[in-house]
């Protein structure tokens, strides 16, 4: 009987395990990052959620794209209460997020960038052109301690002189 108990005990040990195993707990590769970060920059951009390329694990329509397939911690991208297209991207890690986000930035076409410190977390805004189409990204705003993730958020609205 008591071998019993130690192999049921041992099945439902493997079923957690793996259950927990499939949720992304853990920093995701920096290439999946940029792929995503391009992702929401682009999306944004063109206004649509399916108007350029989906990633792997995201389930996207014509009113929102939603990380469902475990290769990101969080991704969501919908019209906020302005109308305005946002894409939220969020990972666990506070210490490698923002050097891809960093990363990412020196790779696309910015009119403007800002860098401070807030309760010891890298804050950075920066107007990114696509084209004509001007799109505002901020590191680690608000949403990053509601989310408790390192977070890219992504947003319309805005215009920039610097993108023609």
């Amino acid at each position: 009987m008591r071998t019993g108990f130690a192999g049921a005990g041992f099945a439902i040990a493997l079923i957690f395990g793996s259950l927990f195993a499939a949720t992304p707990a853990r920093a995701v590769s920096s290439e999946v990052i940029a792929e995503h970060l391009n992702y929401c920059l682009k999306a944004v951009a063109a206004k649509s959620p399916r108007g350029v390329p989906v990633p792997l694990g995201i389930d996207a329509n014509d009113e929102k794209a939603l990380a469902t397939g475990g290769r990101v911690n969080h991704l969501i991208m919908g019209r906020d209460s302005r109308d305005d297209w946002t894409c939220v991207l969020g990972d666990k890690s506070q210490r490698l997020f923002p050097t891809l986000v960093e990363e990412f930035l020196r790779n696309v076409e910015t009119v403007d960038k800002s860098r401070s410190r807030y309760n010891g977390n890298l804050y950075m805004t920066a107007t990114i052109c696509v084209g004509a189409e001007a799109v505002a990204m901020i590191l680690n705003g608000p949403e990053t301690r509601e989310l408790g993730l390192a977070t890219a958020v992504f947003t319309t609205g805005i215009t920039s002189k610097g993108c023609q």
